[in-house]
């Protein structure tokens, strides 16, 4: 076998890769004069109408910015597994109970497929690590000879051109282990990172029942914040709201880096964005409710402005910038009665974590539920107790009622795998039982459960399904729910099940969000190619939160010791069964305190004198699979303890003048003496007070002033004036900093401040002629959420 090269233009890098295919896990069937291959954990091919030859994927790390000039294969060894064989074409899967669509024609007829054993399927951004994904054939068949050959080795070079000018990643934590875990050359750092970890996005009448989540991420370590859609919808550019929404989340992570994002409420409240997607099924429409597309942001899901958001090959991006999930929710009771059961999963754990319910019911035939029951089975550890309903050896009729005493023993995991519409699945093909919405608000075991559904509907949004049901039952059910929304084929699906668990299991990706998204990116590569793979990548959705952080195991204990008293620096040790835990997190929370630090390696943190205006404090120590600890620990003040609040009651806009509210607070026991203070803004404001230091000094980047001493408990309010430079973006923040002085210690913070800014738009010009003169008249828009000042239009002639 000769090598192959698929050249696409010169290159000034290059990757090389051994590719070894391993024939243990290849299979073929004969039916009807047709010959199948099948490849585990293989894609069943690359496009409809195509030989349906199986096909998976490597992922590769590149510069940041690079792009891929040519994939070379060569040094291609293997061996002939068929001769004289009619290879199947790609056909649209079959669905119950309607028609089957159309025979798809070959496309492909003679000569060989496929042209080499690995070709460029995708290339893009995660969090700004540059990420090429090769399609690999296992197989390549000669149409004309009907010959089939194993791939058995072979290698590949990728050569790149990267012209350094592409922004470094923002993959520390998890995000890079993930990445290092995926491609073939890892090399990212996988330091902790803490920022604005966590954001929720809801309606104002729904934010405040979010309040107690956000207090438990931060004492898990995770710093977060509450964002309404009126708020984001009335400051956002966009074409509508799905737009506004997902620019304000590309803002979030652009700015803070965030990492998880929780769209509180249904399709009512947060819509989801209705993307393009028609298949060989008409009668199921060409859209498909997607919230994708606001966790993968680059890129516009629109380009040609056509309003059929998502169609290929409109430039949809299907790797993903943050974890992302949906509580569809309507009512503040529903939010609540999650919180209280997402808490209580992770404190208490499931009363068997280490145990779960594999149900396959028969699909189309008598036993091929067995087969996709046995492939998730054994992507669950050794060490855990399989439940397994298998319709076609289980021995007797599975009933609801069988599947919901199962479920209510307490397991940590369910998969199902079964024919379903919004409001049930399909348990027993034989007997015709089904699991439907009645069963799943009644079930009742402790703590809640994760869930993984392939049944068409069975995870949608829009209606009331299982997966739905199970999420928002109070009393039992899931605590995060994986499905599709819309249609799902058993073949296809079960590749993003079987991902979700290695996932798990394996790599150590252990909260809801991670586990879904990643998984669904492992075949990313197949989206340019296949519409199968669009539509399912778009259909799935993953319902409850994406911090959702889910047991591997039973539940170790902690054993934490720590001052008695908060005075001075803080020191926290924490062991377990005698030994030290290293990477433990860490946090001391209060009114105005938010610290996050782990352990090191002797299972040791320090706090080095946190400044702590109340009475107390809550120490929160988590790592995972270790029971979570809580105290409350008194605090110790001595001396002052200064804290400020910087405010401007309004959005200023660009080009205005506004004023600032600086607030200073002494919450320690003695008073500060006088005060020297310092605020300085960004390159977009200039700074002037009221005092009379301050306005000596004209308006300029920073402004000093002075203040007498704050007493115990004391209060001051000092006012400035501010001005927005005239050239802000659209939507900007400006940042501010504050240092205080005084003879015994001193303060820093930090502030942001959001400022709207204008987008002048050229749209159109008229001219009209008078006599010898011809007029010109400008058609300007202002597409931005701030007023456009001043502008001036200079006509060029020539």
């Amino acid at each position: 076998m000769n090598g192959l090269a698929i050249l696409i233009a010169s290159s000034t890098g290059q990757i090389s890769q051994v590719v070894q295919m391993d024939p243990v896990k290849l299979s073929v069937e004969k039916r009807e004069g047709i010959t199948l291959f099948k490849y585990e954990g293989a894609f069943p091919g690359r496009d409809i109408g195509e030989p349906a030859l199986p096909v998976i994927e490597k992922f590769f790390l590149l510069p940041p910015g690079a792009r891929v000039d040519s994939v070379v294969v060569d040094d291609i060894k293997g061996f002939k597994v068929a001769a004289g064989v009619k290879v199947a074409t790609l056909q649209w899967p079959k669905l119950p109970e309607v028609p089957p669509p159309d025979s798809v024609a070959p496309k492909v007829r003679s000569g060989r497929f496929p042209q080499a054993p690995a070709e460029l399927g995708y290339i893009g951004d995660m969090r700004g690590a540059r990420i090429t994904i090769l399609r690999i054939f296992p197989l390549t068949c000669d149409l004309d000879r009907g010959e089939v050959w194993f791939n058995q080795s072979f290698s590949v070079k990728i050569y790149y051109t990267a012209d350094g000018n592409g922004t470094p990643p923002r993959t520390t934590g998890p995000w890079a282990q993930f990445i290092n875990d995926l491609v073939e050359n890892p090399g990212l750092p996988t330091l902790p990172s803490w920022g604005a970890d966590y954001i929720i996005i809801t309606s104002e009448e729904l934010a405040e029942a979010f309040n107690r989540l956000l207090d438990w991420r931060a004492k898990k370590g995770m710093r977060g914040e509450i964002f309404t859609v009126e708020w984001i919808t009335s400051v956002y550019p966009g074409a509508d709201q799905p737009e506004k929404i997902r620019n304000f989340i590309k803002d979030a992570y652009e700015r803070w880096g965030v990492s998880f994002v929780l769209l509180g409420g249904n399709q009512y409240i947060v819509p989801m964005r209705m993307a393009y997607q028609p298949m060989g099924y008409p009668q199921y429409g060409d859209s498909v409710p997607t919230d994708l597309y606001y966790a993968c942001l680059d890129g516009d899901w629109n380009p040609d402005g056509d309003n059929q958001w998502g169609e290929w090959p409109d430039t949809v991006d299907f790797l993903p910038d943050v974890f992302l999930a949906r509580l569809p929710i309507s009512q503040p009771y529903e939010a609540e009665a999650y919180i209280d059961k997402l808490i209580s999963y992770e404190t208490k754990a499931p009363a068997f974590p280490e145990r779960a319910v594999v149900h396959a019911s028969d699909l189309f035939s008598d036993g091929d539920g067995v087969y996709y029951g046995r492939r998730v089975a054994k992507r669950f550890p050794s060490s855990f107790g399989l439940d397994t309903l298998y319709e076609a050896n289980i021995g007797h009729d599975i009933t609801a009622t069988e599947i919901a005493d199962t479920l209510n023993q307490g397991p940590g995991y369910l998969f199902m795998i079964g024919h379903g519409n919004w409001w049930r699945i399909q348990v027993d093909r034989s007997a015709g039982q089904t699991f439907d919405l009645e069963n799943a608000r009644n079930l009742l075991n402790p703590s809640g459960f994760f869930d993984v559904l392939i049944s068409c509907h069975g995870n949608s949004v829009y209606e009331s399904s299982v997966g739905k049901a199970m999420l928002l039952n109070p009393r039992g059910g899931s605590i995060a729910s994986l499905g599709s929304g819309k249609l799902d084929f058993p073949d296809y699906g079960i590749l993003i099940a079987e991902s979700v668990f290695v996932n798990i299991f394996r790599d150590g990706l252990f909260y809801a969000g991670q586990a879904d998204l990643t998984a669904r990116a492992t075949w990313a590569g197949m989206a340019t190619t296949s519409p199968l793979a669009r539509h399912l990548l778009m259909a799935y959705n993953l319902m409850g939160d994406p911090s959702a952080e889910l047991w591997t195991r039973a539940p170790d204990a902690l054993d934490v010791s720590y001052d008695t008293v908060l005075d001075g620096n803080f020191t926290v040790r924490v062991a377990s069964n005698g030994s030290p835990v290293r990477g433990a997190v860490v946090s001391i929370t209060g009114p105005e305190t938010h610290i996050v630090k782990l352990t090191d390696a002797r299972g040791v943190t320090l706090f080095e004198n946190p400044e702590i205006s109340s009475d107390t404090i809550t120490l929160v120590v988590t790592k995972h699979d270790f029971a979570p600890v809580v105290v409350q620990v008194p605090v110790r003040r001595r001396g002052a303890v200064l804290d400020a609040e910087l405010s401007s009651g309004t959005v200023p806009e660009a080009g205005d003048t506004f004023q600032l509210r600086l607030t200073l607070r002494n919450a320690g026991p003695e008073a500060t003496g006088p005060l020297t203070c310092t605020v300085a803004g960004d390159t977009s404001v200039l700074l002037w007070g009221l005092f009379e230091d301050a306005l000596r000094q004209g308006p300029r980047r920073a402004v000093s002033f002075s203040l007498p001493s704050l007493p115990p408990g004391g209060e001051r309010e000092v006012f400035l004036h501010a001005a927005v430079s005239p050239g802000i973006p659209p939507v900007t923040y400006l940042s501010f900093s504050l240092l205080v002085d005084w003879s015994q210690g001193s303060f820093r913070d930090s502030f942001r401040i959001m400022a709207r800014g204008p987008n002048a738009e050229l749209v159109g010009v008229r001219f009209e002629d008078k006599h010898t003169t011809r007029y010109l008249y400008p058609d300007v828009r202002n597409a931005g959420p701030g007023k456009a000042r001043g502008l001036a239009c200079i006509a060029v002639v020539g």
